[in-house]
């Protein structure tokens, strides 16, 4: 089988196009309080407000169909389109996770749609912060603050023609980044209170 090289494009015939999608999906867990005894409790109000800023697209990138923006209705997704016509180039773009709420955030979960095995003989991807470590369930955004980090989508080298789709098509692709309210106590056991102990009945009276 004939191995496609950098040199050689795709075939119009072949013309692969993917839709991309990059979002923050958001949940927040109620806080209650509950006060025994006397007294006046006051309660600062929390905010919850995870969401893109500044996203910048690296040099050396492909050229896309849909440069990668943020979406202006919804802050918590990016779009983006690409034609793959070229073996080895690619699309990458940094962009800040910036949490403006007065609560820290956490990863729970990294949910991808629409990346097919059959897509992962030529396509690969990769997210990561823009330090190079990777980005784990669990990583927390502090209130007030952000993290930056990094996406790339490869149309991959070494790969042969039976790799390819047989014919043109067009795919959307979602990853999504699933924040959640970071507990103090998350992944500890609540201590019990203790248990009142039981009054002592009184003597019982002789007749």
């Amino acid at each position: 089988m004939k191995e496609l090289n950098k040199e050689k494009k795709v075939s119009k015939s072949k013309k692969i196009i993917l839709l991309l999608i990059l979002f923050i999906g958001i949940a927040f867990a109620s806080i209650s309080t509950t006060i025994s005894f006397n007294g006046n409790v006051s309660v600062r109000p929390n905010s919850w407000d995870i969401h893109f800023e500044d996203i910048t697209v690296s040099d050396g990138s492909m050229t896309p169909l849909v440069a990668a923006v943020i979406d202006e209705n919804n802050h918590m997704q990016i779009n983006f389109g690409l034609e793959l016509t070229t073996p080895g180039e690619y699309y990458e773009f940094e962009v800040d996770v910036v949490n403006s709420g007065t609560v820290d955030a956490r990863l729970s979960s990294i949910d991808v749609v629409g990346f097919t095995p059959a897509q992962e003989k030529y396509l690969d991807y990769t997210i990561e912060y823009v330090d190079g470590s990777k980005i784990k369930i669990g990583d927390t955004i502090g209130a007030s603050s952000k993290k930056r980090i990094k996406f790339k989508l490869e149309f991959l080298y070494d790969i042969e023609d039976s790799d390819l789709p047989s014919e043109g098509t067009t795919n959307t692709f979602k990853l999504n980044l699933n924040y959640i309210q970071n507990k103090k106590n998350d992944g500890e056991e609540k201590p019990r209170p203790p248990r009142p102990e039981k009054p002592t009945p009184p003597p019982e009276e002789e007749d």
